[in-house]
């Protein structure tokens, strides 16, 4: 299937240039043969109202009087014909022949009895029909198309009358009507502006949208007193909700002390200023499980970075505050290091490189800790965490037995893993255990930014402090700091397509950046963003950062609905142009 484009009408091919050059190449030939062997095609020419004439309608656009009447209609022809194949292409064939037949049947049918030849009549459709096109679509692109063409043969318009007796007038004329007409008729085929979901004509307006009117300005609620005749039609039900406070046990020992509507704003890197109904902060593993034993359903809280709150959390947050890094075993060539859930993973990275152990330096300024490592199989410049993944410590909530998962177990997938399939909600990652070079680290420095810094460096056998220095400087150059900007990195995953999908969107942009994964593509979802045009735009405090199109950002006071809103927004723009829909890799709450 075809991805659907406005900007599929707009292709630039061999074709482009070969038709009008031929087309005007065969004039010339015309012209030639007529010099060369004293032929006179003059008499197949254009006679109105006359049997013999009706032959010209389809010949006298070839024939020409002498060389200066031929090279007067090239250049525009060429030109013209060049811009209707490129901007209509899909109509261009049936403008070119049908208007060439009507326009000499028109003027079979106005013209004086003298005869007509000439391809200037073909020069008068196309005008007409382009600048009429662009203006009647009312897209800017072929407006703009409309306008250059104006001022390249604006001074055209003069000879459509009969100020010169020698000039077929009446020619240029009816060539001028036919294109009017033309772009009349097919002023529904062809490109059209891209329009976006809530531009449409069936769009549901939801009730963040009622909050604005048709121009975008914001609604103010009405004053109390315009409500005051609707209070006889409100009913107020009351409702007993039983009090399921669990975690009471826990709070008259007053070992954790747990806190009641506590903003989230500080522990979420998107910064989105939503409620917990209840928080707590664990430390160890024993305080973990007596939390588990009085309340399973509970809401488990690690960086904050890889998620969006759409809405206050109305149960238990526990933000998982387990720290420690210690060595397991080791031997000549790798070591097994363990890294509690709780530790910033950016920082548990610079202590691997401080100990010159390998493997995750391309991960370096990835946001979030440890133990949200193995949900999202995170990744970055050719490197994926379940390369170095042993196993993953992992606490069960119903039986609170703890279980060593080894990685086979694990079913790492693109972004993915068994932690957000069949073990979603009911497991807790409290330790992941990394198998870590030593020596002859696999150093991968192919990625082609990475490459680029390192060649400015004049670094030829870089090491993996060298690999993270390099990230690190791409990373804090393209993608925001969560302390500044609130942002969660990477909101959708780059998609992997089937080649035929792939195919399709590349013969209209070849220079798209791609990556062969087995026999798919994949495409980075940054890009496609990028081209549907929202790449840098705000939306009131949710945005698309303006450096890396991937990341959706909160400027202040978004709310996460609002940035939610924006994302299908994007998803369906891409949808609709690409045939592509784009999956969030964000955890959305």
């Amino acid at each position: 299937m075809k991805p659907i484009s406005d900007d599929n009408h707009f292709k630039f091919s061999t074709e482009t240039i070969a038709v009008p050059f031929y087309f005007v190449l065969f004039l010339w030939i015309v012209y030639w043969v007529e010099l060369q062997f004293g032929y006179n095609f003059g008499k197949y020419g254009l006679y109105p109202r006359t049997s013999r004439g009706l032959l010209g309608i389809f010949i006298s656009p070839f024939l020409h009087s002498n060389l200066k009447h031929l090279f007067s209609n090239s250049v525009p022809l060429f030109v013209l014909l060049m811009m209707l194949l490129y901007f209509y292409k899909k109509i261009a064939y049936k403008v070119l022949i049908i208007g060439t037949i009507l326009l000499g049947f028109l003027t079979w049918i106005i013209g004086r009895s003298n005869l007509h030849i000439g391809a200037s009549g073909i020069v008068y459709l196309l005008f007409s029909f382009i600048f009429f096109s662009g203006i009647i679509r009312k897209y800017y692109r072929l407006t703009a198309v409309s306008l250059v063409v104006i001022f390249l043969y604006g001074g055209m318009v003069w000879y459509m009358f009969p100020i010169d007796q020698k000039i077929s007038w009446e020619g240029h004329l009816s060539g001028f009507i036919i294109g009017l007409l033309l772009a009349i008729l097919y002023r529904k085929t062809g490109p059209k502006p891209f329009k976006y979901a809530w531009e449409k004509p069936n769009y549901q307006k939801d009730a963040f949208d009622m909050q604005f009117d048709e121009n975008g300005n914001f609604i103010p609620p009405k004053p109390k007193e315009e409500n005051e005749n609707l209070q006889e039609k409100i009913t107020i039900n009351y409702h007993f909700k039983k009090n399921n406070d669990n975690f009471a046990p826990i709070l008259k020992q007053n070992r954790m002390p747990i806190q009641k509507n506590v903003s989230l704003k500080e522990y979420n890197t998107f910064g989105i200023n939503a409620k917990a109904e209840a928080f707590v902060s664990v430390t160890n593993l024993n305080d973990l499980k007596e939390i588990l034993s009085n309340n399973k359903d509970v809401f488990i809280l690690g960086g904050g970075s890889n998620m969006l709150l759409t809405k206050d959390i109305d149960k238990l947050v526990v933000k998982l505050d387990l720290k420690g890094v210690k060595i397991l075993k080791e031997d000549d060539n790798f070591v097994f290091v363990e890294a509690q859930a709780g530790e910033n993973w950016h920082e548990f990275v610079l202590w691997t490189i401080k100990n010159d152990f390998g493997g995750i330096e391309n991960l370096s300024l990835i946001p979030g800790n440890v133990g949200a490592s193995p949900i999202q199989n995170i990744g970055a410049y050719g490197v994926e965490v379940k390369d170095v993944i042993h196993s993953v410590n992992i606490l069960d909530k119903n039986t609170l037995k703890n279980v060593n998962l080894e990685n086979k177990l694990c079913k790492f997938g693109y972004r993915n893993s068994v932690f957000k399939q069949k073990l979603k909600d009911s497991v807790v990652i409290t330790s992941v255990v990394f198998k870590l070079t030593k020596k002859e680290h696999q150093i991968k420095a192919s990625y082609g930014t990475i490459k680029q810094e390192l060649e400015k460096k004049g670094i030829i056998n870089p090491t993996i402090k060298d690999i993270s220095d390099v990230i690190i400087k791409i990373r804090s150059e393209k993608l925001p700091n969560p302390k500044e900007i609130g942002n969660s990195g990477s909101f959708f995953k780059n998609p992997v397509v089937k080649k035929e999908i792939f195919e399709n969107i590349f013969k209209t942009y070849p220079k798209m950046p791609f990556y062969k994964v087995g026999e798919m593509y994949k495409i980075p979802a940054g890009w496609l963003i990028e081209q549907c045009g929202f790449k840098g735009k705000r939306f009131k405090d949710a945005g698309v950062h303006n450096m890396q199109a991937l990341v959706l950002v909160n400027y202040g006071n978004a709310s996460g609905t609002e940035i939610l809103y924006l994302a299908n927004t994007i998803r369906e723009s891409v949808k609709n142009k690409f045939n592509i829909l784009l999956e969030t890799e964000v955890n959305i709450f």
